[in-house]
């Protein structure tokens, strides 16, 4: 009998097979139902008509334009979420001061949806720019914070400690201790939140916005065109799993000593 092993090692190869397997049969069971004829292609396009759909739309609908302008507004919004997220982040997890102080306010913003601050933000800022980027921003840097907040939390207390009885000061202990231990999971925090980055920007196109790929989504859909629709939901897919991937080598790469189930 086999004995059982978690999350058992598989290789590289086996990896990327299971990886194209599960992507072949999502693809192979779409193209099944839509050419059957039992769904209408106004509601499921085939295969093929997305396909034909991407051509075009980077041939005469200047689609590159569009994903150049969503990556630039998830980067900005991403990154000064970050800039804000890691070092509250790090201070509510060695302060039970400020952790008391701050973490009721950040819970706050926390449950409410993004999508309710857009008549807001719309107000405040018009529709340019700022607005996008601030609703990336409220809806990454709380949940972002509170991630990284739990990991410092649960770093191991015995470093810090003996440090401490070495001599060290409080600076040397979260510089040289805290932040170098906590940096793996802030990384997989990061990443996560970049997924929610994505959700957030195609909100953010679909009401109010002139370009970007979730305007590109509801100018579709008002045409029912729905071969647009599924299209660039189809690249917005391939971006976000692009992203993810970056990340995950980027981690193997920096942390090479981490090693997770």
């Amino acid at each position: 009998m086999k004995k059982f092993s978690l999350n058992e090692k598989i290789s590289r190869g086996q990896y990327l097979l299971l990886a194209f397997l599960g992507i072949f049969l999502l693809i192979f069971f779409w193209a099944i139902v839509s050419f059957s004829g039992y769904i209408k292609p106004l509601f499921l396009p085939t295969p093929l008509a997305v396909f034909d759909s991407i051509i075009k739309l980077f041939r005469d609908l200047h689609l590159l334009q569009d994903i150049g302008i969503s990556i630039y507004r998830i980067f900005l919004g991403f990154i000064l979420s970050v800039a804000i997220s890691i070092p509250l982040g790090i201070y509510l997890g060695i302060s039970k001061k400020g952790q008391a102080f701050c973490e009721p306010v950040i819970s706050f913003f926390r449950y409410i949806p993004p999508s309710a601050f857009v008549p807001l933000f719309i107000l405040w800022f018009g529709i340019g720019e700022l607005q996008k980027v601030l609703l990336i921003f409220v809806g990454v840097s709380p949940y972002l914070t509170l991630l990284i907040f739990d990991v410092v939390a649960n770093i191991k207390k015995e470093y810090a400690e003996a440090a401490y009885t070495l001599g060290a000061k409080q600076r040397d202990i979260i510089f040289r201790i805290v932040v170098p231990q906590s940096l793996p999971g802030i990384w997989d925090a990061m990443r996560l939140m970049m997924g929610a980055a994505w959700t957030l920007v195609v909100l953010a196109e679909i009401i109010a916005a002139t370009s970007g790929l979730g305007y590109l989504i509801i100018t579709s859909q008002r045409f029912l065109q729905t071969p647009n629709v599924i299209a660039a939901i189809f690249i917005i897919g391939l971006l976000g799993l692009f992203t993810d991937l970056m990340f995950k080598f980027s981690y193997k790469k920096l942390f090479p000593w981490q090693e997770k189930l």
